[in-house]
């Protein structure tokens, strides 16, 4: 029994919002406020909860809810002009265009007034697409170093008029992609917040997050970012969203990434990993050690993998120690620097996937098939099987959309592989495998080939799109607090 004795007890977390995406936080708001996790992604958490902070929605890559597509056929000016052509949509605003910042503003006042508690809007480039080449948007970026000039010109237009208005909200704005440079002159409006999310090569996410040179230019912009303005905040990605259930050896350079954010003074952070469906590679754990690093990043990290492996995985926790342990030495030691989009085959093999198979299979020999520890298990057997397929046969690989061979020309390796895999997916209720929706739909009708090859009928959840619905948080069952 638990006794604490008489007193008063109060801590203070190292950021003020700890958000991340995983489906069992945003899925489990009970589970999510005991884990401490208060974010905007978490649209569940209520009151009592100890509610969240939150965003306006839309709350990213929204420039063309702010300046509507329909108004392409009678200005395309407003939009980019990509080789000498203005272009919409799936294209950037012209974001020197007065205009555009005059409707953006108008809009966005309309949104403040619709959602007067709500102290955070974003005004944000689209995700993807083509910058604009137009004279007055080419000559902010020449200036500037960095088109991230062109965006703020057009948030701190946006900011000034709201201001007038709504002195008291706050703009939040992407530095992403092609905006990731600060600019070199231009000035941050009071009322404007820089969201840094380091998505661009170089990177690294396997080898410790300060220590990898990789990383060097990361970090750099974050610190240059940091001295324009105190208002930023980070988005942090931390799974490969091309390979949602490929092994993704970042529980070194997580907690130093936490580390180094609460050293430079970060207060927000978004930690996004996959949202979409249950059983990401190792994504309960992932979510527990999240909410406990995002609220204290000093505390020791593999201590608390530990903690969580013992709960959750009873007698096997050894073994799945072992297993976490192995690959992340193998792929640590690859030449490679594994980030947040790559294709499995550039940093596993099939001898380094076998392997750790092996480690995983006296894991399940350590508990009893009918327990919950058995099934706890699963989907680390689904991540081996998923990773061993598309090793086998890399038009398998859900980045690979534009090419598929069919299952007749099939070795007979892979098709035991794929037979094996098909058969846990379903197990699990086909979690999805990859992010974008083009990618889970062509990886779909790849498996429906499969299944008509094999003579089996094709089950509906093999090619339906996941639907938000709660679902039982393990970490919970589990007694993990």
């Amino acid at each position: 029994m638990l006794r604490i004795a008489e007193g008063e007890y109060s801590a203070s977390p190292a950021f003020i919002s700890r958000d991340t995406c995983y489906y069992h936080a945003v899925q489990n708001p009970d589970w999510a406020a005991m884990a401490r996790l208060n974010g905007n992604s978490l649209r569940q958490q209520r009151p009592e909860h100890g509610g969240r902070v939150a965003f306006a929605e839309p709350s990213v890559h929204n420039c063309h809810f702010l300046v509507s597509r329909d108004y392409f056929d009678e200005h395309p000016e407003y939009f980019a002009l990509v080789d000498g052509e203005r272009k919409a949509p799936g294209y950037h605003l012209c974001f020197s265009n007065p205009e555009v910042i005059r409707i953006a503003a108008e809009t966005m006042i309309s949104w403040m007034d619709d959602n007067p508690d709500c102290e955070v809007f974003a005004a944000e480039q689209d995700d993807g697409g083509f910058c604009c080449e137009c004279e007055n948007c080419k000559a902010i970026e020449e200036r500037e170093g960095s088109y991230a000039g062109t965006v703020l010109h057009w948030v701190n237009g946006v900011a000034e008029i709201c201001a007038e208005i709504h002195p008291d909200k706050c703009l939040m704005t992407l530095a992403y992609s092609f905006s990731q440079i600060p600019p070199k002159q231009m000035k941050v409006h009071p009322n404007v917040i820089i969201r840094f999310a380091h998505l661009l090569e170089p990177k690294c996410g396997v080898h410790p997050f300060d220590e990898c040179d990789m990383n060097n230019w990361a970090l750099e912009n974050l610190a240059l970012w940091k001295g324009i303005t105190e208002k930023v905040f980070v988005w942090h990605y931390a799974t490969n969203f091309w390979n949602y259930l490929v092994p993704f050896a970042n529980f070194e350079s997580l907690p130093a990434a936490y580390r180094h954010y609460q050293d430079l003074g970060i207060t927000h952070i978004y930690t996004q990993g996959n949202r979409q469906s249950p059983h990401g590679e190792f994504a309960e754990l992932r979510t527990w050690l999240a909410g406990k690093l995002m609220w204290d990043p000093t505390l020791d990290a593999t201590a608390l993998i530990d903690e969580f492996l013992k709960a959750y995985y009873g007698g096997a926790w050894r073994s799945i120690r072992k297993y976490i342990h192995y690959l992340h030495q193998r792929i640590s030691k690859a030449k490679t620097h594994m980030y947040c989009l790559m294709p499995c085959d550039s940093y596993l093999t099939l001898r380094t996937i076998n392997a750790a198979s092996r480690i995983l299979d006296r894991a399940f020999e350590k508990v009893d098939q009918d327990s919950p520890e058995y099934e706890r298990l699963l989907p680390i057997k689904l991540s081996v099987l998923f990773t061993r397929l598309v090793l086998s046969n890399p038009d398998l690989n859900p980045n690979q959309h534009q090419r598929f061979i069919p299952p007749d020309s099939w070795d007979q390796r892979t098709l035991d592989a794929a037979t094996e895999f098909i058969d846990l997916w379903e197990v699990l209720d086909f979690p999805y495998v990859t992010e974008m929706h083009w990618r889970v739909t062509a990886w779909q009708k790849r498996m429906a080939s499969l299944y008509q090859f094999l003579g089996r009928p094709v089950p509906d959840g093999a090619t339906r799109h996941w639907l938000d619905q709660p679902v039982d948080a393990p970490v919970n069952s589990a007694g993990v607090m």
